[in-house]
């Protein structure tokens, strides 16, 4: 993985080698906070107020070190409760950060806290070491960073709190620890389970159990979203019939709403009471702490109504549901489904999305180009699939839809890869049967692993690609061209982690292998030495690894040319490893060729020319020639900053580089006239 800001390989770690020891001069200073609302969906416009549970909200989150939950049935109202009040600190106090944490799975609630710091500009934020959960909790509890409000969404499994942390080793804590404590912070959870919502709170006076509405209230709402067309009477009529859950109520009347002649009170009644009696348990609940199961049925039984008119009035409408039922539920990627219509000939992805807005069952979400649905809703056709015997269709079509969309290594806009890489977790954890599937499969991991392991999430980016490796092995054999660059990508990846025995084990493998099918100069070959010494390199086998740098850097040069891109690497290489020798002129020559290709092959906003780039900078750096290098920083921090956003490692690190430079400048400066 590359590293900028200090001198790097191309395609191996930068790490410090006895060779060299690379210098760590990076200050990273913490930008002010700015006030946060980062909400998944819009409020509903059709909100009812509940006076009761909003002043019981607002009383106990006005409590120092507060930590309160609602707790009832999917579709109850919890979230828009949250919502509605997260608006309210905001209107009244738009100092304070509010942080919306999405807790349904633990890739969730560290994904978000990733969010947090990198808003917060934390010092370390973009170390890939660094422990962003322990960063986070360490700054909200920080009374001096003032006052703050999170809503944690959706904390519906309790091991996501009580086991061990997700990602790491057998002795590292429960994730429960790094949900803050602070006399300045309040936190509003939401949940399912009576059980979860009083261990996260410690006392079921911080519980309040969410009901149904009112009569009042449900016949106002039934109403509201019937309008004028019916009369108070059939509000009321239906809202009993729907037990007074809003979710329902909504459902209801959306299918109402779009049946032509006009659909009776008495004849939806009807068709609900039939979908009722037919309705199965929504397995997702199970074992979730007591789970309204009347308010449950009630909502599947309004769903199976809707639904089944869907799939009568238009059938790829309800393919569309079914595939979207796989993503999570409140960030759903609009460009992706278009895509995925768009090859399924004859489907008209915009006629689909209307017909499932207009029944309620998608909606759009606060972020442009992003759809939701309600988690319930996503749990009914979940279950009606598994019922109906097509889950596994449907799962290998989200596979395959996804092994296409998932950006590759040559995406330079790192927020696509956070668009999809959270959605990717229920699939990767089994290879299919299918030998096809099965390879779209470990494309999949193949690419979700480089950028966890860019990202620095090397233990999640390992796994992934030994998968890789041993799927590949099985279905192609261990000397095919695809497991071979499996084994190359987790070798890196190894590398990163200081791993380099095996690492170094795994490139020659590799190597041995295409010096043997490909021969000694074709690029494949060329590009396993080239990582291979970086390895060895940092091993501290320097002698050797220059050798075999400077070698590979005169076979491209003959095979592939001068200006071809893996030329360029291996000057890049190479001058890195003479930079660390102290041969500053030829490491100079060699940067600065390597920039001058790169900017003309690739272009000047490339990763390859950025990181050449930065090398260049640490070289001048350290001679002395301050004012050359922070210029280079400077450049490459605004690159950076367009191309991968001001969150990403790299960005940062330039940024930081760029300041510390200036610094030194200005010390310098002073010194003299002193």
């Amino acid at each position: 993985m590359l590293s900028t800001g200090n001198p790097a390989f191309y395609g191996a770690s930068a790490n410090a080698s006895t060779c060299g020891a690379i210098r760590s001069d990076l200050h990273i200073q913490m930008l002010p906070p700015q006030p946060a609302l980062a909400l998944p969906i819009l409020p509903d416009p059709d909100f009812l107020e509940r006076p009761d549970i909003a002043a019981w909200i607002r009383n106990n989150c006005a409590e120092a070190n507060s930590r309160v939950a609602l707790v009832g049935p999917g579709g109850i109202g919890k979230t828009q409760l949250a919502l509605q009040y997260a608006y309210e600190i905001r209107q009244r106090h738009e100092e304070i950060p509010i942080f919306w944490v999405p807790a349904s799975t633990s890739s969730r609630f560290e994904a978000a806290y990733r969010d947090i710091a990198a808003k917060l500009q934390l010092p370390q934020h973009a170390d890939p070491n660094a422990d962003t959960l322990g960063l986070v909790c360490d700054w909200l509890c920080d009374e001096e960073n003032g006052r703050w409000m999170m809503v944690l969404d959706n904390v519906d499994d309790v091991q996501i709190f009580h086991s061990r942390h997700p990602h790491g080793s057998a002795t590292e804590p429960p994730a429960e620890i790094f949900l803050p404590k602070s006399r300045h912070g309040s936190i509003l959870i939401t949940s399912r389970s009576v059980e979860i919502a009083r261990r996260l709170t410690s006392s079921m006076d911080s519980v309040y159990e969410v009901p149904a509405l009112d009569e009042d209230q449900a016949s106002r709402l039934a109403a509201n979203k019937l309008g004028e067309s019916y009369d108070e009477v059939d509000a009321t009529d239906l809202a009993r019939a729907l037990e007074h859950i809003p979710l329902a109520i909504k459902h209801a009347v959306a299918f109402m709403s779009r049946q032509t002649p006009r659909m009776s009170v008495s004849r939806y009644v009807h068709e609900f009471r039939e979908a009722n009696r037919t309705s199965g348990p929504i397995r997702s609940d199970a074992g979730n702490g007591q789970p309204n199961e009347d308010a449950l049925n009630t909502i599947e039984a309004t769903w199976q109504v809707t639904f089944g008119q869907v799939q009568r009035e238009r059938p790829s409408a309800a393919d569309l549901l079914s595939l979207m039922s796989f993503f999570l539920p409140d960030s759903v990627p609009e460009s992706v489904l278009r895509s995925h219509q768009r090859e399924a000939k004859g489907h008209d992805f915009d006629e689909d999305l209307e017909i499932l807005r207009g029944y309620s069952l998608v909606e759009s979400a606060a972020e442009s180009g992003v759809l939701a649905m309600q988690p319930l809703v996503q749990d009914c056709i979940q279950n009606w699939l598994r019922r109906s015997g097509a889950i596994r269709i449907w799962e290998l079509e989200f596979l395959r839809t996804m092994s296409a969309q998932y950006p590759t290594a040559e995406c330079e806009d790192w927020s696509m890869y956070r668009k999809f890489d959270a959605h990717i977790e229920s699939i990767i954890g089994t290879i299919p049967r299918d030998s096809a599937d099965a390879m779209r499969w470990a494309v999949l991991l193949t690419n979700a692993g480089w950028y966890r392991g860019m990202s620095g999430r090397y233990i999640e980016a390992e796994a992934m690609l030994r998968a890789v490796v041993d799927a590949r092995e099985q279905v192609l054999g261990a000397g095919h061209p695809d497991t071979l660059t499996g084994v190359h990508n987790l070798a890196q990846v190894l590398s990163d982690q200081g791993k380099l025995s095996e690492a170094e084990q795994m490139h020659r493998r590799v190597l041995d292998e295409r010096e043997k099918t490909l021969g000694l100069e074709h690029p494949q070959t060329l590009m396993s030495a080239s990582n291979l010494a970086s390895v060895l390199w940092n091993r501290g086998m320097c002698r050797t690894a220059a050798q075999m740098q400077r070698q590979a850097l005169y076979t491209r040069e003959k095979v592939l040319g001068k200006e071809h891109p893996h030329t360029l690497a291996s000057a890049n290489n190479l001058a890195s490893m003479l930079l660390l020798q102290g041969k500053y002129d030829e490491a100079e020559q060699l940067l600065r060729r390597a920039i001058l290709g790169l900017e003309k092959v690739l272009g000047p906003e490339h990763r390859y020319t950025l990181t050449s780039i930065s090398n260049l900078a640490f070289l001048l750096r350290d001679g002395k020639r301050t004012a050359e290098a922070a210029e280079l920083y400077e450049r490459a921090y605004s690159s950076h900053r367009k191309v991968l956003g001001p969150a990403h490692p790299r960005t940062v690190s330039c940024r930081n580089h760029a300041r510390s430079t200036r610094e030194e400048m200005a010390s310098l400066d002073n010194n003299q006239l002193g």
